[in-house]
């Protein structure tokens, strides 16, 4: 579609297109690649914190307060496997790194795993590998386009394992 003024000094002032779908489940795929789900509000803990134009007319301040938990610093390769069965194939996911090393950190993994079992994860980074040992205790799962990624609390046995922090 293209809209412009007929006269000879004209330019194009517009242009744009139509998706026709002769499938519905086609126009899903595209809304679910452009939209995608919650996963980085959720993992990242954005929120929205506009306010609308009758929250800022009512001149409160109490409106959309939220309390923000402990923000990670970045987020790190984990290759995670129970310490009853360490020659396993491990499975593979991500490990938030802790402002405060003596915080606990988030497991994000694809696969369901054994609520408080523990695990011993191989954290890979650019300065190397790390490893920590722990429980790991389930807090929920989030919807994706694929398959469904599992959050977990994990606590580190050792603390003196913990303490590292990634380059600057």
């Amino acid at each position: 579609m293209i809209q412009s003024d007929p006269s000879p000094a004209s330019h194009t002032k517009a242009l744009g297109c139509r998706f026709v779908w002769e499938n519905m489940a086609d126009r899903d795929e595209l809304e679910a690649f452009l939209y995608g789900s919650n996963l980085q509000w959720r993992m990242n803990q954005l929120g929205e914190q506009m306010r609308t134009p009758l929250e800022w007319m009512s001149g409160e301040a109490r409106w959309r307060k939220r309390e923000r938990g402990p923000q990670p610093e970045h987020w790190a390769s984990v290759l995670s496997r129970s310490t009853a069965s360490l020659f396993a194939t491990p499975d593979v996911g991500l490990v938030s790194v802790p402002i405060n090393p003596a915080g606990h950190r988030t497991l994000v993994s694809h696969r369901r795993l054994a609520d408080v079992a523990p695990l011993h994860l191989d954290v890979v980074t650019r300065s190397g590998v790390h490893m920590l040992e722990g429980p790991a205790y389930f807090v929920d799962s989030i919807s994706t386009a694929t398959t469904p990624l599992h959050i977990y609390r994990f606590e580190t046995r050792d603390r003196k394992d913990a303490a590292w922090h990634p380059p600057s």
